[in-house]
């Protein structure tokens, strides 16, 4: 029987996870999130085969919706909490690892983890930011949901980093302190920095600094482009600025958003402009981060990956809401606070370059030591819990 199950609930868990297992001694399992959901980011198998990872899947098809009734959320929990107690009693694992704890599978797991005496073990999964539930207006089915989950019947997203595993693993000290805020005790936090990044630390090192005869905005757009005014008025001040700086920029659509380059194009009448070049899929964008000067987003776990290149970074913290990046203290980037800062925001990310020191500085408070052996550390953590 396996010690350690693995269980990646979308893609990005995948890349989170692989630098774990290469460092894995114990045998191991991977649960498939494919059988679950229809949807292109839960489907988790091709990346697991491409990456010569061997899987399972859970044993029968049971596919959810955020738009089922209730009544078929209640259906859907009973399938899958005896999907998950199938699975268990199977694999009988001594540690199961997770990079969601607030799913309502995570939490089923959790619970039934509890049950049998198995140790859970959390990895942070991407950028915590400090405001995130906090501010959240409360509707009627919060708090049905949360009578459901006094019985032990989970429903709904809850509060990352709340939900009971054993021990929680996060990328550095500002993390550790937001978990903390959320009613993790300190003794269940442990720092070993952020796995998916190890390839990546080593990888830059490599890269030789740009050099572009005209400056390069890259654009990484999140699903809210343009879902209300507010997103749209500063895609259109952001192109408004770009023309006047006399740069190249490149929008890059969010993969899982519903927009086409050829809609931004309509939208804003920019008929397909040499300096304007807007891309969805077929280009990576790691790729073209690396012949960017300056990037621009609102709040993503790319910013980490343009400091570690030392990149300036422009970030539209006005947009973000309650998901906004914090970073202030750390005078690392270039932060708009309003709708009327674009412009000079955007002319002062090419005027003046924020130090890399700075950056650094911030990076290892999110990162921890930047050494590329988190999956490492991370590994020999999870084999402690076992014995």
């Amino acid at each position: 029987m396996a010690k350690i199950l693995f269980l990646p609930l979308n893609t990005n868990h995948v890349l989170i996870f692989q630098n774990i297992f290469k460092n894995i001694r114990y045998r191991y399992e991977v649960i498939s999130h494919d059988k679950i959901s229809e949807e292109k980011q839960y489907q988790t198998g091709k990346m697991l085969t491409k990456l010569g990872i061997a899987y399972r899947h859970f044993p029968e098809n049971i596919y959810r919706s955020v738009n089922d009734s209730l009544l078929q959320k209640l259906i859907t929990f009973f399938k899958i909490k005896n999907a998950v107690r199938f699975i268990l009693k199977e694999i009988s694992p001594s540690v199961i690892v997770l990079a969601l704890d607030n799913d309502p599978i995570a939490q089923i797991f959790i619970s039934e983890s509890k049950k049998h005496g198995i140790k859970t073990v959390l990895i942070q999964e991407a950028l915590l930011r400090p405001y995130e539930y906090s501010m959240r207006k409360k509707y009627f089915s919060d708090y049905i949901h949360g009578i459901l989950s006094f019985f032990g019947i989970y429903l709904s997203y809850t509060t990352y980093g709340a939900s009971g595993c054993d021990q929680i693993l996060v990328g550095g000290k500002l993390s550790e302190e937001i978990i903390k805020r959320r009613g993790a005790p300190k003794e269940k936090i442990k720092i070993v920095g952020h796995p998916r990044y190890d390839g990546m630390i080593n990888k830059i090192k490599t890269i030789p600094k740009v050099s572009n005869p005209n400056k390069v905005y890259l654009f990484a757009a999140s699903t809210t482009i343009i879902d209300n005014n507010q997103n749209i008025r500063f895609l259109e001040k952001l192109i408004e600025s770009i023309k006047g700086f006399q740069v190249h920029l490149i929008i890059k659509l969010h993969p899982r958003g519903v927009q086409e380059p050829a809609d931004i194009y309509n939208l804003l009448d920019i008929n397909r402009e040499h300096s304007i070049e807007i891309i969805k899929e077929g280009d990576d964008t790691f790729e073209l981060l690396k012949r960017a000067d300056v990037l621009i987003t609102v709040s993503s776990t790319i910013v980490l990956e343009a400091l570690m290149m030392d990149k300036e970074c422009v970030v539209g913290s006005y947009l973000a809401g309650e998901s906004r990046l914090e970073y202030g203290k750390y005078d690392a980037i270039h932060s708009i606070e309003s709708e009327e800062e674009i412009y000079d925001v955007m002319k002062k990310a090419i005027l003046s370059k924020k130090s890399y020191e700075n950056k650094h500085r911030l990076l290892e408070d999110e990162l921890y030591r930047l050494d590329g052996k988190a999956g490492q550390r991370a590994a020999s953590f999870i084999e402690n819990m076992v014995l």
